[in-house]
């Protein structure tokens, strides 16, 4: 469903936003990191400044992360520590940082 609807609807509103990072969770769930972690970026992309943005932004260097996609995973996690100022989120992205380098 979340596939379906992201095809046909090309606004950028929260309910895309929301059915972004749905599938990105389903193929994060069958261990498609790769390709989820492109998803998850597009859903902060889409609202950026939804409060929800950060989360999928951080979702998405970890899925990097997982992938194996180290540039992409650093690349996020600084955009995190740079332009958001949720601290849990700062915290996580540092986190994942030491863990790349």
């Amino acid at each position: 469903y979340f596939k379906r609807y992201i095809d046909d609807h090309s606004e950028k509103n929260i309910l895309t936003q929301a059915a972004l990072a749905g599938y990105a969770d389903c193929l994060a769930n069958e261990k498609a990191y790769g390709e989820a972690a492109k998803y998850y970026e597009r859903a902060a992309k889409t609202q950026p400044d939804f409060p929800q943005a950060v989360a999928y932004l951080f979702s998405a260097a970890q899925s990097y992360y997982d992938a194996g996609e180290m540039s992409k995973a650093k690349t996020l996690a600084q955009e995190i520590i740079d332009n958001y100022k949720d601290p849990v989120f700062i915290n996580r992205a540092e986190m994942l940082l030491a863990g790349i380098e």
